[in-house]
């Protein structure tokens, strides 16, 4: 699998924060989602983006920071900042 972001009209970012503005929508992206975000840039893989939010941001209190990161991933495709590929070349 591989996730990559879906490039928005424009981007505001302050501090740990980013607000991003898509067509119809405005989303509003926390630490977590910011670092998502910029990995995303190119596609990269799930375990992969793991082990840099794991580096940047430290494991989750609970679970696994790939069942984490994976939850992540799924909250900003349904919101569709990111897609994500079965096809390893995306």
């Amino acid at each position: 699998m591989t996730i990559a972001r879906v490039t928005p009209v424009d981007r505001l970012t302050e501090g740990d924060e980013s607000l991003l503005l898509y067509e119809h929508q405005v989303i509003r992206l926390g630490l977590i989602g910011t670092v998502i975000f910029d990995a995303t840039a190119q596609p990269i893989t799930l375990a992969a983006l793991s082990a840099l939010l794991d580096d940047v941001i430290g494991s989750p209190v609970t679970g696994t920071i790939l069942e984490s990161t994976a939850a992540a991933v799924e909250q900003l495709q349904a919101q569709g900042v990111l897609r994500v590929s079965a096809d390893p070349d995306l």
